[in-house]
């Protein structure tokens, strides 16, 4: 059996991984998330827009 691990951030850190992730998107966050809702992103964007939308949740965004 695994050991299960926690990674504990803070705000900070979660806002900062948060800005490079739409910075490696490629698109400024409101076309990404635009394209998200058209179902019009590549498969890496919209890795990319869930694990921002992860973020956002933990962040209560």
């Amino acid at each position: 059996m695994t050991a299960l691990a926690v990674d504990f951030k803070t705000r900070k850190e979660l806002l900062q991984e948060r800005d490079m992730l739409v910075e490696k998107s490629g698109l400024p966050l409101a076309e990404l998330t635009a394209r998200a809702e058209d179902y019009t992103l590549t498969v890496n964007q919209f890795a990319i827009f869930e694990a921002i939308a992860d973020i956002d949740y933990l962040l209560s965004e």
